[in-house]
């Protein structure tokens, strides 16, 4: 679960190229051979929490590469037989909930592609 946690500095990094490491590092510790039987999947779940609300929030950005990515990244959460598809529609909801002031309309973007 380290992997994860380093993963989320470098994801939260405004540097774009720090932003796709993050994601790397994301993805090979979602891999069979790090997560394997051995990690409990409310472990997971916790871990996994704050990459979705910021995989939306990437998905709703005008650059394509980190918009793409973030999209085929975050169905590949929804996607992991380890990740309990709860967590993922829970911050999908949260913006259509709780949408951000009329100074931000980016949410109608996201929501929209969601």
């Amino acid at each position: 679960m380290a992997t994860l946690d380093i993963a989320l500095i470098a994801c939260r990094d405004t540097v774009l190229a720090n932003y796709f490491i993050g994601l790397n590092l994301l993805e090979q510790a979602l891999e069979k051979k790090v997560c394997g039987g051995d990690v409990s999947s409310k472990q997971i779940d916790k871990s996994i929490k704050p990459f979705i609300r910021l995989l939306i929030d990437k998905i709703g950005e005008l650059n394509y590469r980190s918009r793409d990515i973030s999209m085929s990244t975050l169905i590949k959460l929804f996607r992991h037989p380890s990740i309990e598809i709860r967590v993922a529609i829970e911050g999908i909801m949260d913006i259509t909930e709780k949408p951000p002031g009329p100074a931000e309309a980016k949410w109608r973007l996201v929501t929209a592609r969601l």
